[in-house]
């Protein structure tokens, strides 16, 4: 097969859609068969992301080097006629969205629909794009792939797709997330950023979805009742309406003790899991989880949401809360800053859980869905 792989949209600095990518080019190194072709559309500032040392997967650096703005019109106007002249058995859009005319076999990756989950985390403007975008792409498509049940079933309650449509095909931890003996918040890949003590993780783009003016709030109580001098590490770039977080820390004069270091590098972030003293991840609504899936693989303690597909995905191996109960998030922070036989039991079941998910399995069923596609064309 001849097949086509958008990454045309992932910024410089990686986030989920990039790690999901990535892993999938990992996989794929496994999974296709010797004839495969794999063509990967890559902008001129991410391609160093996907390259990879096998004869079958090609790098096609395509677009400008413009805003991205500017590249998101240019690639909705030219990119199929790329697309028609690379003579696709099969085209994949990974990240929500398939070109504006069908021009082969197509196959779109949505990841979540929070824009009709929680409409109220967004701008309108916003929303009416991700709205017309999201109903264009299920139109064209041939299959859908979700990351999880949950997601396949927004899609039939907020969007009717049919179940058959959707193949649920889950994702998994990059294999840079493992345990590091001895990692500590004092380890040298860590002291630039300041840490100084010992510290909870959350991983994520600051957005409303991921409720951390809560965590924030949760946080403050945390350790107003238990003493302990704890810091909070939000780490990930700022994305829209997060003014809150920081007017939280203020109010509760944390700005010293809750730390946003922004984006950090892939390289750096195996370290944060594994110095974490356990990772919170409260968020309202997610169609897959990977971030604490990262960090079980690990070995960190968990705290996550009971929220939309995170105990589907991560199954009984983190404490569950509420996302909305500010008390219940603070109460199950305190039970594993206090009891190290906890963390460790934690620590245990979210490995046991991580290796579960792999990016080969992920690939393979992956390239399933293209051979049906491109079968019944």
């Amino acid at each position: 097969m001849r097949i086509g792989l958008n990454a045309l949209q992932v910024h410089q600095n990686m986030t989920g859609v990039g790690h999901y990518i990535a892993g999938l080019l990992d996989g794929f190194m496994q999974a296709l068969a010797p004839d495969d072709r794999l063509i990967v559309y890559v902008s001129p500032f991410n391609a160093a992301h996907f390259r990879r040392d096998d004869p079958r997967i090609e790098m096609r650096p395509w677009g400008p080097s413009v805003p991205r703005t500017v590249r998101i019109a240019h690639e909705w106007v030219f990119f199929p006629a790329q697309i028609e002249r690379d003579r696709l058995d099969v085209y994949h859009g990974p990240n929500n969205f398939l070109p504006r005319r069908r021009v082969c076999p197509s196959v779109v990756t949505i990841h979540d629909l929070s824009q009709w989950v929680d409409p109220r985390r967004y701008r309108l403007s916003r929303r009416l794009y991700w709205d017309w975008m999201t109903r264009h792409t299920i139109r064209l498509a041939d299959r859908i792939v979700a990351d999880s049940e949950n997601t396949r079933r927004d899609l039939e309650r907020f969007l009717g797709v049919a179940p058959e449509r959707t193949a649920v095909v889950p994702a998994a931890a990059l294999a840079a997330y493992k345990p590091i003996p001895g990692c500590r918040f004092d380890c040298p890949p860590l002291r630039r950023y300041g840490i100084g003590g010992p510290f909870a993780l959350h991983v994520g783009t600051l957005e409303p979805g991921k409720n951390l003016a809560a965590l924030v709030e949760a946080f403050a109580r945390f350790r107003r009742d238990s003493g302990l001098d704890y810091r909070l590490a939000l780490v990930g770039g700022r994305g829209w309406l997060y003014d809150d977080i920081f007017a939280a820390a203020r109010r509760h004069h944390l700005e010293d003790r809750v730390i946003a270091p922004g984006h950090v590098p892939d390289a750096d972030l195996p370290f944060f899991y594994n110095a974490c003293e356990f990772f919170v991840f409260p968020s309202l609504n997610e169609g897959f989880g990977l971030p604490p899936l990262e960090a079980m693989a690990c070995g960190a303690p968990v705290i996550a949401s009971n929220a939309s597909s995170l105990p589907e995905v991560l199954g009984e191996a983190p404490l569950y809360v509420d996302p909305r109960d500010i008390d219940g998030i603070a109460a199950a922070m305190a039970r594993l800053a206090r009891d190290p036989a906890l963390r460790q039991e934690r620590s245990q079941a979210g490995l046991r859980q991580a290796r579960k998910y792999s990016w080969a399995e992920t690939a393979r069923r992956v390239r399933e869905v293209y051979r049906e596609v491109s079968q019944s064309a």
